[in-house]
């Protein structure tokens, strides 16, 4: 297909705002191909979610719904590579290193991070503790990293669930508690 992708103007550093994308896109999106798809059932996060694609990228999303569940859609070659490039958490991304631009931003943006994941991801069980499960078990380490970095302490698990999608095939999945 000869379609260009959309063009953008990538922030030149990390902002609370891009921090909060980041999260979200990382916690509730699946990303292949230069597409970007945001699942999630709370109108205020796809709202989140869309606002910030239009503010940091200039690009107007698709919206939709797919078995039952709302997802806002952005598709950009450009912008996938570019969240490959610096922010070595995505998928694609060439680097070892475990969300370093992440753990290196300033605290409004590791703190944006953080809730944005929170939010999408976490819950807090009926006995006060704060619970979040993810396939990727490097998301899981950074999370861990970062609150840390907070003097928040934090421990983890590889537990045995299946998928929310509806999908019988269970998998190992990596669940933090705070």
């Amino acid at each position: 297909n000869n379609q260009r992708s959309t063009r953008i103007t990538p922030p030149s550093k990390v902002t609370p705002e891009l921090a909060r994308f980041l999260g979200l896109a990382l916690s509730e999106a699946h990303i292949e191909d230069g597409n970007i798809k945001f699942y999630n059932t709370d109108d205020g996060l796809l709202d989140t979610f869309e606002t910030l694609s239009k503010r940091l990228f200039d690009i107007t999303p698709k919206t939709g719904t797919q078995q039952g569940v709302p997802y806002v859609e952005l598709t950009s070659k450009t912008l996938t590579e570019y969240l490959s490039a610096c922010f070595d958490v995505f998928p694609l991304a060439e680097s070892n290193t475990i969300g370093s631009t992440l753990l290196r931003a300033d605290e409004q943006s590791r703190q944006a991070f953080l809730q944005a994941v929170f939010d999408a991801e976490g819950h807090v069980t009926e006995h006060g503790i704060v619970e979040l499960t993810q396939k990727d078990c490097d998301l899981i380490t950074l999370l861990s990293y970062l609150l840390a970095g907070f003097g928040i302490p934090s421990r983890r698990k590889a537990v045995q669930k299946q998928a929310s999608n509806g999908s019988d095939t269970a998998r190992t999945y990596h669940t933090l508690y705070i």
